[in-house]
C-alpha cells in the first residue's frame, strides 16, 4: 500500500510534529516557546520524537497531519522532504515560500491543512519576530 500524507480538514483535530530547539539567546528561546504552545492550542497535540526525517516519516504515513520546524540543516531534513513530497504533502518555509534544502524553515502537511497551519505559524512567528534563519552556505555550494 503506498503511503500518502492524511487527508483531514479539521484542524482542531490535527496531531502536529516538531521538536523542542535550545537556543543560546533567550528571546529567541522564548518567541519559540510560543510557537510550540499556539500549535499545541491549536490542535490535538505535539508531538517530538528527536529526528526529523523520522517526523517526515511520520507525516508520508499519516502518522501526524503537520510537520513545523525551525532551524533545520539539509542532512536534517533532504530525504524525509523527499518522502513527504512522494506522499503528496506540500512543503514550504515559514513564509510561504518553495521550500529547498537550505531553508532553515519547514512547514509541510496536506494541501487541505495547509492555510490553516501556514496561518498559525505566521500568526505566532510575526507576533514573537521570530526571524526564518538562512543557512549562510546557500548559494555557495554550487
Amino acid at each position: 500500500m503506498p503511503i500518502s500524507v492524511p487527508n483531514g480538514s479539521w484542524r482542531c483535530a490535527a496531531l502536529q510534529a516538531s521538536e523542542a530547539c535550545f537556543f543560546e539567546d533567550p528571546s529567541i528561546q522564548t518567541h519559540h516557546t510560543a510557537l510550540y504552545e499556539a500549535l499545541a492550542r491549536d490542535t490535538r497535540g505535539v508531538r517530538m520524537c528527536g529526528a526529523a526525517a523520522a517526523n517526515c516519516c511520520h507525516l508520508a504515513m499519516g502518522v501526524v497531519d503537520a510537520y513545523v520546524q525551525p532551524d533545520l540543516k539539509p542532512w536534517d531534513v533532504a530525504a524525509g522532504a523527499l518522502i513527504i513530497e512522494e506522499a503528496g504533502g506540500r512543503i514550504t518555509t515559514w513564509d510561504g515560500l518553495a521550500w529547498s534544502p537550505f531553508d532553515r524553515t519547514f512547514l509541510a502537511t496536506n494541501d487541505a491543512l495547509y492555510d490553516k497551519v501556514s496561518a498559525a505559524v505566521v500568526r505566532v512567528a510575526s507576533l514573537a519576530s521570530i526571524q526564518a534563519p538562512r543557512d549562510p552556505l546557500a548559494g555557495h555550494l554550487a
